[in-house]
């Protein structure tokens, strides 16, 4: 009987603590899904609010998108860098992931103020896809699929953000956006540079 007695707060203390963990999962899901909720407002109340003071003037219309989408994308860089720097296993990528958040960092103040002078509506977050990306990044327990999800996530990212600068630099008018621009995809190619080689690392190791 005294056996019994003294299993009962052993179960009572793993029940407690099933409990807690899952109040704990709960609150981090509703963090994420407030997070997201947020990012998509943010996304639509700066589109919005671009299409209407520049509704007389598509092209100023269409650069003011870019400005949007490409300040919500370096808040995006900035938490995959974060993400890494915390969970990454790879020195390499470590050091990778702290270059970046340093360097979107810059670039996101740098978007900030030229849409500030431009009167440009901004988002003040990244957008709902880059952030649901990096809550399954967060959640992955395998550290090795990590390192390659993130990677080869990353890779792809700084490829398909070279077209669209490249793309835009033909095509815009503003002056000083086209300087910012050329000025930005010499650092983004060096970025992609360097994410192939620590990707191609992994395949090595």
């Amino acid at each position: 009987m005294r056996k019994v007695f003294l299993k009962l707060p052993i179960i009572a203390l793993l029940a407690l603590g099933m409990a807690c963990q899952s109040d704990r999962s709960k609150e981090q899901a509703d963090a994420d899904d407030r997070l997201e909720e947020k990012a998509e407002n943010s996304e639509d109340i700066a589109e919005d609010a671009n299409a209407d003071k520049f509704d007389d003037n598509k092209d100023v219309q269409n650069d003011a998108d870019f400005v949007a989408d490409q300040v919500a994308a370096n808040y995006a860089e900035v938490k995959m860098a974060k993400l890494a720097s915390e969970k990454s296993s790879v020195p390499e990528i470590k050091k990778v992931a702290k270059m970046l958040e340093t360097e979107h960092s810059k670039k996101l103040e740098e978007l900030q103020k030229l849409a500030t002078a431009k009167s440009i509506t901004v988002p003040i977050e990244a957008d709902k896809d880059a952030i649901q990306t990096v809550e399954q990044l967060r959640d992955e327990k395998d550290i090795e699929d990590f390192n390659e999800e993130w990677c080869k996530k990353m890779v792809d990212k700084h490829e398909k953000t070279i077209e669209v600068f490249e793309d835009k630099l033909d095509n815009t008018e503003d002056a000083e956006l086209k300087s910012w621009i050329s000025q930005t995809l010499p650092g983004l190619r060096s970025h992609l540079d360097q994410l192939k080689a620590c990707h191609e690392k992994l395949k090595d190791a």
